[in-house]
Formats: C-alpha cells, structure tokens, sequence
C-alpha cells in the first residue's frame, strides 16, 4: 500500500477505479476466502480501509504540511484555493473539511472561510485525529450500505433486528484498535473463523445453494451434519445437535442472539448496550496482577476467543473438507 500510494494526491484521484479489481484480489487473498465476500466486510475483517479514504489520509497530511511550511510554500496553496478548476482545490476542501473535524466546527460559515484566515496552528496535524476523521467517514460509508455488511435470515419473514439497531454495532475506530486477527495465530485458525464471519465458503450449504446455485431442487439447503435443518455459519456454530463445544453456552446467550448477525459485536468490538467508548469494564472480570494492582478483561476480547475456540471445535467435528486449505 505504501508504494500504491506514493504521490497519490498528484495522479490517485482520477485513478481510484483503475485499482478496483487489485484492490478486490488482494483482499481475498489476505482473507484466505474462495469466494469474493461483500467488499465492505473484506475491508473491515482485514483492518484496511477503502482505498479512497486512504488516499484522502495522504492528502490531508500533504496538504497540511504545505500549509504549515511557511509562506511560499503556503502562499502557492493559497494560490490554488482561489482557483475552482485547479486539480487540488479538491484537496483543499477535503483538508479544510478535516481542520473543521478537528475543531467540532460543521457549520456552513466556516465552509466559506479562506484557509489564509485560519491559524497557522491548525495545520499541525496528529496521526490519531486523523485516523478518527478516517473512521467516522469509514463509519458513515458502512451505515449508508448496511445490506452488504449484514445478513438477513431467508426462513424469517419478519426482521429480527432493525437497520439502526444493527448500525449501533458499526464502529471501525474499535475495530482497529482492538484487531480480531493476531499476528501470533494460526492462518488456517484465521482463515477458518473468516469463514463464518463471512460465510461465503463451500462448508455452508446456504452459500453454495444460494450462489452456486447447488442442489436448487430442494426447497432449503440442509446442513450435512444433522441433515434436519438449513445451514448457516450461525447454524453450525449455535444450533446444530452434532456439533458440539463447551464453548457454545455461553455464546448463545450474547452474540448468538443476534443470529445471522451474530459477526457485528465480533468485528467491531462494540456492544451497543454499552455507553462507553468500547465495552464496559464491568462485565469483565477482575484480576489481580503480582503488582497487587487490579486490571479488567474486556467481556468482548473474551467473547472474540470463546468464539475461536467454537469455531476450532465445529470445524475439528465437522465432516466438510477443503483440499485447498488441507
């Protein structure tokens, strides 16, 4: 990414789409999926965010740093910002629209204001306001396509959860911080448990009849194991009576009643029942360090690896096999 991106506020703007289909590869290779999931989830599960907010990232920093360099450099931007047809008067919206981010200030008498009215020390930047301005923007782009980051359940007529209930799990700024893949697991573990976050793989028999069009004679896609009802990532993981694991109890009762949205509070480390910035301490436990000082688990970082050591358990019993992660 770093190479992609080199000087992309002088030529990415107009090119973004050129990259779509790279874009989309890469991604699936670093998801380890056979079949493309919904763009919005293959961003969000690898922690990288769309390509057009990553080069706004470089622009607003390119922007700024102009800015702040002294006044021929400034004065040139100042220059541009007086001229609509200019390439990078684009760029400077977007870095104007980021100082007013910054500031709390959204109003519409600001968006008239000349970036040379501004105080020189608007222009010092920080890597983490800018990585929250990134995430609000991501956050808002994942609401408005709610659909594609969310499943819905085709043995139910009436939606369980509304869509704004459902955008209350959408938070890439905890998503980010806390990331759901670590460094020192396995690839075939991560593979695995993005499979059922995502559940476009051959081991779900609603994939395969839905969108490989398999076995369509049937009037619903039975799971192979019990062979009683239809199949779903929720299905294996929560309900199916030969796949069992120790761990299933106690997920049942939080993220599984969320049923086929069972990924949200997974993905996005957020429990909405929280006011919190992420998930309350008080539904850890507490722990008592050598130190005698005293920490918290997060309930959620312990419901993320309840459910890896579920899915480790439903994939040992489970009778699918894939020669190509074999």
């Amino acid at each position: 990414l770093s190479k992609l991106l080199y000087a992309s506020p002088v030529w990415l703007s107009n090119n973004i789409d050129v990259f779509k289909d790279f874009m989309s590869k890469a991604l699936l290779r670093i998801t380890g999926a056979q079949f493309h999931p919904t763009k919005y989830l293959k961003e969000i599960l690898v922690g990288i965010p769309p390509l057009k907010l990553l080069h706004e990232q470089i622009v607003i920093k390119f922007i700024l740093k102009c800015l702040f360099q002294g006044d021929n450099v400034a004065g040139r931007i100042f220059q541009v910002e007086c001229t609509p047809q200019h390439p990078f008067n684009s760029h400077i919206r977007l870095t104007k629209e980021f100082i007013y981010f910054t500031n709390n200030e959204l109003n519409s008498r600001f968006s008239r204001t000349s970036l040379i009215e501004f105080d020189r020390e608007l222009f010092v930047y920080h890597k983490d306001k800018i990585l929250e301005y990134t995430c609000k923007k991501w956050d808002d782009l994942l609401k408005e396509n709610i659909s594609s980051v969310c499943k819905d359940d085709p043995y139910n007529l009436n939606q369980l959860h509304s869509d704004e209930h459902l955008q209350g799990y959408i938070n890439t700024w905890n998503s980010l911080k806390n990331p759901l893949f670590k460094r020192h697991e396995s690839r075939i573990d991560n593979t695995n448990l993005a499979d059922f976050l995502h559940g476009h793989s051959l081991r779900f028999q609603d994939f395969t009849y839905s969108f490989l069009k398999v076995n369509k004679n049937r009037h619903a896609p039975l799971c192979l194991e019990c062979t009683a009802n239809p199949d779903s990532p929720h299905h294996q993981l929560f309900e199916c009576p030969n796949l069992q694991s120790e761990y299933r109890d106690r997920l049942t009762a939080s993220v599984g009643n969320l049923e086929t949205n069972f990924h949200l509070p997974i993905i996005f480390h957020t429990d909405i029942y929280n006011n919190g910035p992420n998930v309350t301490m008080g539904n850890g436990e507490i722990l008592f360090t050598e130190e005698g000082a005293t920490s918290y688990t997060c309930a959620l970082c312990e419901t993320r690896k309840a459910l890896k050591h579920l899915v480790k358990d439903v994939c040992w019993q489970s009778q699918f096999e894939d020669d190509l992660l074999s």
